[in-house]
């Protein structure tokens, strides 16, 4: 069964509730056919995008040329439906052999990568006090390099306040075997007194 953990917080709400919620992403469901999606929703907590300083994320999976792995970040609508195609702002990924981070209107990819083996994607964020992201690092298993514009000027569009919903899509006819983790946090400052 593919494994899916999405936490979406600034720590886990058990251990220090002051800082935010945690969502869980389910699991996504099983397709009925070979090479067809399966999407999963969750409800992001605005307290803990209000108070975001820094966001950091991860995609895991067994990367071969079929699969896809996308996690979306936006807007859903009203209606309870979950985040739909066209609503996301942002989303980051595995597609067709490469690694994409991605807007409505804009997408970087990497270069083709034709080895199958287990990849990960992490990124992380530091977030102004007006919601504007900066200080943008990727590492991306296979080509580490491949984002090196994006992260020199991190575009308005890798994160919002008004998010407020995270979609899952996996496809492939490969087993994905997928770990997608997101966190938003506050990022205290550190005094050190000698």
């Amino acid at each position: 069964m593919t494994e899916v953990i999405g936490l979406i917080a600034a720590f886990a709400a058990c251990a220090v509730p002051a800082f935010g919620a945690t969502v869980q992403l389910p699991d996504a469901p099983a397709s009925e056919f070979a090479d067809t999606e399966s999407v999963t929703n969750a409800t992001l907590g605005a307290a803990a995008l209000a108070d975001a300083r820094l966001f950091t994320g991860s995609v895991t999976l067994d990367a071969t040329v079929s699969n896809a792995v996308e996690v979306a970040f936006g807007v859903a609508s009203a209606d309870g439906g979950g985040l739909r195609p066209g609503e996301e702002t942002f989303a980051v990924g595995w597609d067709g052999g490469r690694w994409f981070i991605a807007s409505a209107t804009n997408r970087v990819e990497s270069a083709e990568i034709v080895d199958p083996a287990r990849r990960t994607l992490s990124l992380s964020m530091r977030i102004s006090a007006f919601g504007s992201p900066h200080d943008l690092a990727v590492s991306a298993e296979g080509d580490g390099a491949a984002f090196g514009a994006l992260c020199a000027s991190a575009p308005e569009w890798l994160f919002s306040r008004g998010w407020n919903a995270a979609r899952l899509t996996v496809r492939g006819i490969d087993p994905t075997g997928e770990s997608v983790s997101v966190r938003f946090a506050t990022d205290p400052g550190t005094f050190i007194i000698r």
